[in-house]
């Protein structure tokens, strides 16, 4: 597991509604996108899930990497203990 924190000074980014998950299924079963909402789950096939593996790579990239996340981690988790 990788954990990048997004600072707020990235501004808008690609998934303002919150968090999904990307499921890579192996052939021959196509990728699967889920998503909680209030109204229940959704998920989404094929090249809808496309558009979360677009949103994921946009995120990843505007993202800190992971050892610069954890200075930040660390960093507020010694302001708050």
């Amino acid at each position: 597991m990788t954990i990048q924190v997004l600072p707020f000074t990235v501004g808008a980014h690609a998934s303002p509604e919150g968090s999904f998950t990307i499921f890579d299924m192996p052939e021959p079963y196509v990728d699967v996108a889920y998503v909680e909402t209030r109204g229940g789950a959704v998920y989404t096939e094929a090249e809808d899930a496309e558009v979360f593996a677009r949103a994921y790579d946009s995120l990843q990239s505007a993202a800190l990497t992971p050892d610069a996340s954890a200075i930040v981690i660390r960093d507020a988790v010694s302001r708050v203990g």
